[in-house]
């Protein structure tokens, strides 16, 4: 299909032609492309999430936080949450 999935890899620029991109022992590589579709990782980040229950503060999780969903299911949770409050 001449199509070539990078998924460990990580751009820092694309260019006319070329992606720079980190490989997965962090050296600096030039892929000389056509056309780059750049995909954001889809993993929530809870660092913040963990602190925040550690500390004992209340903490009511919406959103993508909660679960991958569509901008609506955020709207969702943060409307329900408000009714609750």
């Amino acid at each position: 299909s001449g199509v070539t999935l990078l998924s460990e890899h990580r751009a820092t620029s694309i260019n006319q032609g070329s992606v720079t991109a980190l490989d997965t022992d962090g050296a600096v590589v030039e892929i000389q492309c056509a056309t780059a579709i750049s995909a954001i990782p889809i993993t929530p980040r809870n660092d913040l999430l963990e602190m925040l229950f550690d500390s004992g503060a209340t903490v009511e999780v919406i959103g993508d936080a909660r679960a991958l969903d569509r901008l609506e299911g955020a709207f969702r949770d943060a409307e329900s949450l408000s009714n609750r409050l």
